[in-house]
């Protein structure tokens, strides 16, 4: 209640018993509130007031209070003491009452989210249900009763006028949905005759008219060699040999068939007419031009002397140079561990590499199942097949490798000196072991550790008892993903070398000439990292062509709720000019989000058209993406406000950046969920720390 009408009302209860209020001076107060009816009430019936109402100066003195400020105070602190204002500006002591935001984030206001995610606050617009009962979807029923979303597919009536139906209307004019009894030209339903363009009707299409070269329908003129179309064969010109109407062309005694005598076929130094036979510079006479003599570099007619591709003329082949890697013939250019061609004319020179022998080898051997051979100076690999079976073990120490070294190559060398091959599959197979705990000293076939089954390579050495020092490699691809796997790990590796039909003797690590040892040599490449933030990020709205590429968070939403999409470019052009991608790792950092269910999954899709501008894109100009994820992080939210980064580093992510940087040196990606909602900072958000990261980790080869 206004302050006035309330200090009206005072008054007018105060005096009532001395002069009265006027009926115009209660309809002025009347309408207050319950409270403030009370609180005039209490202050009608105070005492002391009342005692005053022989006084004939009540107005002075009721004025005087007033201004004074005494009837003002009481009435304050009766009508609301504890007094608080909420959002809406209402003051009272009712905290039940405050108002609240609603879904648009308004103080008091009354918009509300329907089904399809929307927030307003006119129920006109909320979404309904198509036929399908999807919430938003625009599936409509056809008048056969079929409900989907593609107007193609709308069924039509036939000539019976049946929506939906097969009638269709013959020849002969007849409407219905069986064609077995659709007349034909004659009139036969179901008859298959038809009218030629002669204008005979039957069904044999064999002896339908034809036009002939005067164009007349079942005519009998024709063409002949020299073009005259006509019907008497009398007048038609002749050919000669080679085909022409009236030429003057005739074969030789060889068949060639021309009208040139100049030409005509004469006999070679062998006697025969038109012979390929010549007689060369040596004398003889033969119809092979291959073995013809010729002066060799040396010019001796027939002579065997020949200049290899270094310029040099003799007639030893044995000598003769070769091309290097490089392409350079003599070169001294050669491939390096890491798989480069090196020195020589290349410029290059070889990747750093790391030799080692093993900390750890022995063998065992399946007849003397609990016998150690740690410390003997042999290594075996006995034949599978046999029941002397033995396999040997290694363990190679890697911590000497830099931390940032990147494997391009291996060779696992071990030499042999004996042997014997007693048929079959005789390669020598590697095969990684994930226990590095067994002991050289200690390990035996029954306790050895269990090998992986996938091979890592293999080498082939034939003995036939016979003793002799041949050298096994192995340079598998395969061999050099388990030691950067190792590498990256405890800095351990382990292998096992069997084979299932061959036994082949090895030195160890043990063998006083160290030449012999098995060896591991590794060749790397020293890897760089660099972390780039996007050149560009946009998120869309389905069916919106609103622009958010200036905020500060980027929405994921699935389709069933208002799909939202992100999109982040990124400039490759940072990294150096023939960098190799070997690892890339893609993160976002969220907010919050929620959980709606279904498939949480956040993917990540390339996008090959990066022309899109942050300052344009929407949803209906956004380009497309490809089909096949690049990875996927998953993260949960129930609406909750809390940091978490979604990860993911896979091959597939590696190889589109390193395609990209080859290709144009900009990479754009496209992020969806079909179940999850989710907030990341953008790259416009202020803590660098939390924007949206490409690390990619590379060497130059």
């Amino acid at each position: 209640m206004k302050w006035s009408s309330f200090r009206l009302l005072l008054v007018c209860t105060l005096v009532t018993a001395a002069v009265g209020c006027t009926e115009s001076t209660a309809d002025k107060v009347s309408p207050i509130s319950d409270a403030g009816a009370d609180a005039a009430t209490d202050v009608q019936d105070e005492p002391d007031v009342a005692s005053d109402a022989g006084d004939t100066d009540v107005d002075a003195d009721v004025e005087t209070d007033i201004d004074e400020g005494d009837v003002e105070q009481d009435t304050d602190a009766d009508i609301a003491p504890n007094c608080v204002e909420d959002q809406c500006g209402v003051c009272d002591d009712d905290p039940t009452n405050d108002c609240v935001q609603d879904c648009n984030q308004e103080w008091g206001g009354s918009a509300v989210e329907d089904e399809c995610g929307s927030c307003n606050a006119d129920p006109a617009d909320n979404c309904v249900q198509d036929c399908a009962g999807t919430w938003g979807g625009a599936a409509l029923p056809d008048n056969c009763g079929v409900c989907d979303e593609d107007p193609g597919n709308d069924c039509v009536e036939d000539c019976a006028g049946t929506w939906g139906g097969s009638a269709v209307e013959d020849a002969c004019g007849t409407c219905d949905a069986d064609p077995s009894n659709d007349c034909d030209c004659a009139g036969t339903p179901g008859g298959s005759a038809a009218v030629d363009n002669c204008g005979t009707c039957d069904a044999d299409a064999s002896n339908d008219c034809v036009q002939d070269c005067a164009g007349d329908w079942g005519g009998s003129a024709t063409l002949d060699g020299c073009g005259t179309c006509d019907a008497n064969p009398l007048n038609d010109c002749i050919f000669d040999c080679n085909g022409v109407p009236a030429g003057a062309a005739t074969l030789d005694n060889c068949g060639t068939c021309d009208s040139d005598p100049s030409n005509d076929c004469a006999q070679d130094c062998a006697g025969d007419w038109g012979g390929p036979a010549a007689v060369d510079q040596c004398g003889t006479c033969d119809t092979d031009p291959s073995n013809d003599c010729a002066q060799d570099c040396a010019g001796t007619w027939g002579g065997a002397a020949v200049v290899d591709q270094c310029g040099t003329c003799d007639a030893d082949a044995s000598n003769d140079c070769t091309q290097d890697c490089n392409g350079d013939w003599g070169g001294s250019a050669e491939m390096d561990l890491c798989g480069r061609c090196v020195d020589g004319n290349t410029g290059a020179q070889a990747c750093p590499t790391l030799e080692l022998t093993p900390v750890a080898d022995a063998s065992v051997r399946k007849s003397d199942a609990t016998s150690n051979y740690g410390t003997s100076q042999d290594l075996s690999v006995h034949a599978q097949s046999r029941a002397s079976e033995a396999r040997t073990y290694l363990r190679f120490d890697l911590s000497g490798l830099p931390a940032s070294a990147v494997v391009q190559g291996v060779r696992l060398e071990a030499t042999a000196y004996k042997g014997y091959a007693h048929g079959g599959d005789g390669n020598v197979y590697t095969h990684f072991v994930g226990d590095d705990a067994w002991g050289e000293t200690t390990v035996t076939w029954d306790n050895a550790p269990t090998a992986e089954p996938t091979r890592l390579g293999h080498w082939w050495l034939w003995y036939n008892a016979t003793p002799a020092t041949r050298l096994g490699v192995n340079n598998s691809a395969a061999l050099a993903a388990v030691v950067q796997r190792e590498h990256d790990g405890d800095k351990m590796v382990s292998l096992r070398l069997h084979s299932p039909g061959y036994d082949t003797t090895y030195r160890s690590r043990e063998y006083s000439n160290t030449a012999e040892r098995p060896k591991l040599r590794i060749g790397y490449l020293n890897a760089s990292t660099t972390t780039l933030e996007p050149s560009a990020d946009a998120w869309t709205e389905a069916g919106s062509t609103l622009n958010n590429g200036g905020d500060t968070s980027l929405e994921v939403m699935p389709s069933n709720r208002g799909e939202r999409n992100v999109y982040v470019r990124f400039d490759l052009n940072s990294l150096p000019a023939g960098a190799k991608v070997v690892e890339a790792t893609f993160s976002m950092t969220a907010y919050k989000g929620h959980a709606y269910g279904g498939n949480g999954n956040v993917y990540t899709h390339l996008v090959s058209d990066d022309s899109w501008t942050e300052g344009a894109i929407n949803a209906m100009n956004a380009p497309p993406a490809a089909s096949d994820s690049l990875g996927f992080w998953w993260l949960w939210y129930n609406y909750e406000i809390e940091n978490k980064v979604g990860r993911f580093s896979t091959e597939a992510l590696r190889d589109a950046v390193q395609g990209e940087f080859d290709d144009d040196g900009t990479i754009s990606f496209r992020l969806h969920s079909s179940g999850y909602k989710t907030s990341y900072r953008s790259r416009e958000y202020s803590v660098s720390g939390e924007r949206p990261q490409l690390t990619v980790k590379y060497v130059i080869p």
